[in-house]
């Protein structure tokens, strides 16, 4: 028990865990555990398995790329915590309590280590998009036309067919670019309120299936076939991009 003759409730200690109680308390706690075991114990069954969370959030395990190995994680210092006269670093509950929460999802929303500059580049401009961007965005099949047929001469392919997807509106295109090579995007809506893109860039190396991760938050299916790479990138729905990216691949 505490010198001054009080216990302290679980607000309390739990607030001083997650270093958001004041100096005060702060300092209370910090003396009431050089000579109260009991206290300790308290504290020891309040705070997070810190190993557990750490087992469960391995990247090994998330499949994610490793964290770097960033200074000033390990520069910054916190409060000391007694428990049973072993003394841990920093009082880190609350950011651990948010990983916690976030779970797989916050990782997922990494990129892995082999995408692409260009999927990312264009992953970050799609990311601007939202429904009002699309909704009133009507281009001519003149203009479409154009665009495909430009593109596609270049790369001997016949993309045409890339207006007519299924369970997708088609609403525009455009000839982007990134570091000097052309990046030509479809937009499309699907349903009132979801962009969704399809990107297509001149790359190097040989063809691979296609395969979903998480670009920007947004979901994505990336493949590369006959000298071309191609994203389909928007919403939160794996499903979406990943039939959108089969109906590509039938189309052409």
């Amino acid at each position: 028990m505490p010198r001054d003759g009080r216990s302290f409730t679980d607000e309390e200690l739990t607030a001083y865990l997650d270093a958001e109680a004041d100096d005060a308390l702060m300092q209370e706690i910090n003396g009431a555990l050089d000579h109260d075991r009991v206290l300790g114990e308290r504290l020891a069954a309040l705070r997070i398995p810190l190993d557990t969370v750490r087992e469960a959030l391995a990247p090994q395990r998330l499949g994610a790329p490793d964290a770097p190995d960033l200074p000033w994680v390990r520069s910054r210092s916190y409060g000391r915590v007694s428990f049973g006269g072993v003394r841990m670093a920093g009082v880190v509950a609350a950011s651990v309590i948010a990983g916690v929460i976030l779970g797989a999802t916050m990782f997922r929303g990494l990129p892995p280590s082999d995408t692409p500059a260009w999927a990312e580049a264009a992953a970050a401009y799609q990311e601007l998009y939202v429904a009002e961007t699309l909704l009133n965005s009507e281009q001519s099949p003149e203009v479409t036309g154009n665009v495909l047929a430009g593109f596609g001469a270049a790369h001997g392919l016949s993309l045409s067919g890339l207006t007519g997807l299924e369970g997708v509106a088609f609403k525009r295109a455009q000839i982007l670019g990134y570091e000097g090579q052309p990046l030509l995007q479809l937009a499309y809506l699907a349903g009132t309120d979801t962009p969704v893109s399809v990107c297509l860039f001149p790359v190097d190396g040989s063809d691979h299936a296609p395969q979903t991760t998480v670009l920007k938050g947004l979901s994505a299916t990336g493949w590369v076939s006959r000298g071309v790479g191609f994203l389909v990138i928007g919403g939160r729905d794996d499903a979406l991009t990943r039939r959108v990216a089969d109906q590509v691949i039938a189309t052409l």
